[in-house]
């Protein structure tokens, strides 16, 4: 069976001091020694720098404080008071068993960032929508993500808000865990993510845009896909390793740029529901169940396989999921 277990810790982008980070690590091994967990996993590098962990651990993350350096900034060092946080990524890189990353451009860049290659297991979901049979009658625009984060890009998005003749509306919180906050002039930004208003707007199959300059896996534009809709997208790798051929793209930053390929899809429905039917081809690739999978094979090989499985320790195992926060 599952048990979820709260322990009740911030999340881990809210932490301030790498003592945070290495006291949640210790109480995450501390649960998982508890529930006499043969295998660990993880989504967050820092997050296995504990020296107490007695299993295996696997890091499965998306997104880390020097991967999110070097997108954004072209490779310039991190300040001395964010340095801490890539250092514990790469500790616990160097401890873990196994690394997963959602994308072979991720695993690139942890590689080139922290000296080891990921596995690469493409993230996947359920579909939870069936598409409508017809698009919205008054068709809009949607971005999902989190809107403080500069990786997001949504400055982008909404300075093309200002030439795209629909509207456009964001998805997704607009304060940050540390205090970072925005503002739109032209997006219209209605509140934190939730999951029936998303599945709601995603059914009247509007066009999906996102300018994310740093997207690991880009979850967002996976059930957008799901549900039919036209993707615009930002020119990054991971984008591009996803949903080339099923997408149209712009240049990272390119207001102008995003603006044309959503009003090209607003001028034309045919290509729209062209696009639309790509993407929903193309998402059918990335289903749980190949996900599932990839990562039993990744579980496989971090503990010798089905038939050399580690031996129990004083009980049988239990499926532990732990929230942070």
């Amino acid at each position: 069976g599952l048990e979820l277990a709260a322990a009740g810790l911030p999340s881990i982008a809210a932490h301030d001091r790498p003592g945070e980070t290495r006291f949640a690590a210790d109480v995450l091994a501390d649960l998982a020694a508890a529930a006499h967990a043969d295998l660990v996993q993880l989504d967050h590098p820092a997050l296995a720098c504990s020296e107490r962990f007695t299993a295996p651990v696997i890091v499965a993350a998306a997104g880390c404080a020097g991967t999110w350096w070097s997108a954004m900034r072209s490779g310039a060092p991190i300040p001395d008071e964010d340095r801490w946080r890539s250092e514990l990524a790469r500790d616990g890189y160097g401890r873990c068993a196994a690394a997963v990353a959602p994308t072979a451009a991720f695993a690139a860049a942890v590689a080139e960032t922290y000296g080891r290659r990921p596995i690469v297991v493409r993230g996947g979901r359920r579909a939870a929508i069936a598409p409508a049979a017809e698009p919205a009658a008054d068709p809009f625009v949607l971005a999902v993500g989190r809107l403080w984060d500069a990786g997001d890009e949504m400055e982008t998005l909404d300075r093309a808000a200002t030439r795209v003749q629909a509207p456009v509306v964001a998805l997704g919180p607009v304060l940050g865990p540390r205090g970072e906050r925005t503002r739109f002039a032209r997006l219209s930004a209605p509140g934190p993510l939730d999951p029936v208003r998303t599945a709601q707007l995603l059914r009247e199959r509007p066009i999906y845009a996102s300018a994310a300059r740093y997207a690991p896996d880009a979850p967002g534009a996976l059930a957008a896909g799901q549900a039919g809709c036209a993707l615009v997208l930002s020119d990054v790798p991971a984008h591009r390793e996803l949903w080339s051929g099923a997408a149209l793209f712009f240049a990272p930053g390119d207001a102008d740029g995003c603006a044309a390929a959503i009003n090209r899809l607003l001028a034309d429905p045919n290509l729209r529901a062209e696009r639309g039917g790509a993407a929903r081809a193309r998402a059918g690739r990335y289903s749980a169940d190949a996900m599932t999978r990839g990562m039993l094979g990744v579980y496989r090989s971090v503990t010798g396989g089905p038939d050399r499985r580690p031996a129990r320790r004083t009980a049988s195992p239990r499926d532990l999921s732990v929230a942070l926060g």
